[in-house]
This record gives C-alpha cells, structure tokens and sequence, in this order.
C-alpha cells in the first residue's frame, strides 16, 4: 500500500522546491501544447540532474506526504523509480487524479535503465510518448517535432528488447539508438533514390549536383514520373527582395521535384476506415473508388454533407493520414480567397497559398486539402471569395 512508503505527514517545501515548481509551471504555460512527459523529455537532454529536482518539487507540490521519497527517488533514481511511480499510480487511482499519472510516467522516463527489469516501465514510457507526441504532431514546430520524433523512436527501440543493454539511463541509450537509426535511414534513403535515378535517368534527365541549385527552367525537361515540380523561379524573380521574403522557409521544395503519394493497400485502408466509421460506408467506398487502379493518390472535389458533430473533419483527417498525404485544413468561415490563392505580393501582407505551405510542410505533392464549415463561406466578392 502506499501509506507504507509515506512519511506520517505533509511537511513545508523549501523556497527552492517552490521556486522550482513555479519554474516548472512556466515551462508548461510556454509549452502549452506539449504533456508534461514530452517536456521532460526535452528537458533531459539538457540536465538530468535539474529535470529530476523539478520533477521532485512537482510530485513535493502535489502530494507532500510524498516529499521524503520523492528527495530520497531525486538523489538516486534507478532504485527508487518504482516505488515512486508505483505510488504515484496507486493514489491517482485512489484520488482520481489524472495528474499523479503523468507524474508517475515521467518519473519512470527520468528514472529506469535500458535493463531488462525495467522492461515495464521502459513499455509504459515508449507508448505514452507516441500517443502523447501523436497528439500535438500537427499542432508544434516543426524543429520541435523532430526532437521529440527521435526521443520516441529511441524509447520504442529500448522497449523492444531487440539492443543489447548496455546498463545505462534509458533516456541516454534512447538516443543513441534513436540517432544510430536515423543516420542509417538517411544514408539507405538516399542510396535508394540515387540508384533510382539511374535507372530512370533519359539523355535530357536531371542529374544530381550538391552544389547550391541556381534559378530552375522550364527547359531543364520534365520531372520524372512521380514527381512534381511545385514552383519554378525565374532568374529574375529570385532577384527580387519582396519575393525571397515570401518564400524564404520553402527552398527544399522550390524548383525541386516533390514526389506523389504512392497507392496505399485500399483493403487495409478500407478495414481501418470502416472499423472507425461503420455508419459511412458509403461514403468510405464511394471516396475509395476513385483510387482503384491508380498509381498514385488522387480523389475528386468532394463534399461531405452531415449534421454537426457526425465526424466529418475527423473522417477526412483519418482518410489521409493512412495514405501519408496529409491533410491541410482551411476554415471556410474565416477565409476568403486570398487563403487558397495566395496573396499578391504587391501587399504587404504577401504570403503563399495556403495549399502550397502544405505541401512545403509535407513535402507530398498530392496533399489532401479539407475545407471546412463550407456553407459558412462568405459570399461577399470584396475580397474575393472562397
């Protein structure tokens, strides 16, 4: 039980825990989006030692009669770790209070090894950092989503069992391996597209050169069969100020050929779809027939009509997502034209259509665009409309 793990009561906190756990609640304000694991996290990479006091005040703030071994688990956490998370787990369930869970799942990822005995714990980490990070995936920045990306393949690789320990904090042989992998998929990936090239490469072909690309031409030939070439920049349109300031953030894609997404398995599609949604096949089959027998993903404007609430944006988020095409979502309500066109870039204001910036972000050619609350479009043509 925990009262046996429990000093007899609560005791003061220092002005140091308080002034630590004041420190940890502006962290959580200025990450508002993130869950508190995938702030430690991103604080563990910086100092452990620090992330473990925090943590402690936390755990101190929530529940005092926890401060004793809450100081005892921050002095030497691989011993401690579960006794403490088990605690914490314990009373969240006897107080039903969420927050004691979350606490408990960071101790866990500030606390265990890579060794097997933690293979619990190491499991419980790995799968509330996906779920959490799956989440906010599409709401963060992309710098932060990449950290965040490779801690949870790291954790993912320690959970399976399939490295050797290496008797080490689990956080740190995360990394490692997270960054082992991920330096061997860049290398295969492009190994892979390099050999591709030359397989499909035409006397006119493009050809590849690692030097700075200058302005690209119409006239370099066409872009292979897979690809699209997004926005071609003139010589003297890369010249202008007003324009580089537009399209600063977006040189991966410009001038470049971005690949379509591929056909997925429209059965696997099809059963995931229809065990989310058993009330739309309908509309599940009537969406994936324009893909039968296409190369490449392509779906036809299409208007979903339903009450409020019946899922409809949820429904088309899930239909690109096992596709990898992404979904942009624009809201019909607050947009007029200029959100899908672009804006001029004689106003100050100039920016990319909107349609573009997503296929900048996904780096998919064929994203899916979801316009939303559309019988809320303004019909007012001052603007230009929708």
């Amino acid at each position: 039980m925990v009262d046996d793990i429990t000093t007899p009561g609560p005791s003061k906190s220092s002005p140091v825990a308080l002034g630590l756990a004041a420190a940890s609640a502006q962290a959580e304000e200025a990450e508002a989006d993130l869950s508190r694991l995938l702030r430690y996290a991103l604080m563990v990479d910086e100092d452990h030692r620090s992330a473990c006091s925090t943590l402690c005040c936390e755990i101190i703030a929530a529940i005092p009669e926890l401060e004793e071994l809450a100081a005892a688990w921050a002095q030497d956490p691989v011993e401690r770790t579960k006794l403490l998370a088990d605690g914490l787990d314990t009373l969240a369930v006897n107080r039903d209070r969420t927050l004691l869970v979350a606490l408990a799942d960071s101790t866990r990822l500030l606390g265990v090894t890579d060794e097997e005995r933690f293979a619990s714990e190491q499991r419980c980490v790995a799968a509330t950092l996906t779920y959490s990070l799956r989440r906010v995936e599409r709401t963060i920045e992309h710098e932060m989503r990449v950290r965040l990306e490779r801690v949870a393949l790291g954790w993912a690789l320690v959970a399976s069992g399939a490295e050797s320990p290496m008797g080490a904090s689990a956080f740190v042989v995360a990394r490692y391996l997270a960054d082992a992998r991920v330096s061997w998929i860049k290398k295969a990936a492009r190994a892979e597209a390099e050999q591709w090239l030359r397989a499909t490469e035409q006397d006119a072909g493009p050809t590849i050169d690692d030097s700075e690309p200058e302005a690209a031409s119409d006239e370099d030939g066409p872009p292979p069969v897979g690809f699209v070439r997004v926005w071609v920049l003139g010589t003297d349109d890369i010249k202008q100020k007003k324009l580089k300031d537009v399209v600063a953030g977006h040189e991966h894609v410009l001038g470049c050929d971005v690949p379509l997404a591929h056909m997925p398995d429209l059965t696997a599609v099809r059963a995931a779809l229809t065990f989310e949604f058993p009330y739309a096949l309908g509309v599940i089959d009537a969406l994936l027939g324009d893909l039968v027998g296409q190369a490449f993903v392509y779906l036809r404007p299409t208007i979903l009509w339903g009450t409020p609430g019946s899922g409809k944006t949820h429904f088309c988020r899930r239909l690109a997502d096992p596709r990898s095409t992404g979904a942009s979502r624009f809201d019909a309500s607050t947009s007029d034209g200029a959100v899908i066109g672009g804006t001029a870039r004689r106003w100050y204001s100039a920016e990319c259509a909107h349609p573009f910036n997503a296929i900048s972000r996904t780096i998919v050619a064929n994203s899916l665009p979801l316009i939303d609350e559309l019988e809320k479009a303004d019909t007012r043509s001052d603007y230009g409309r929708l």
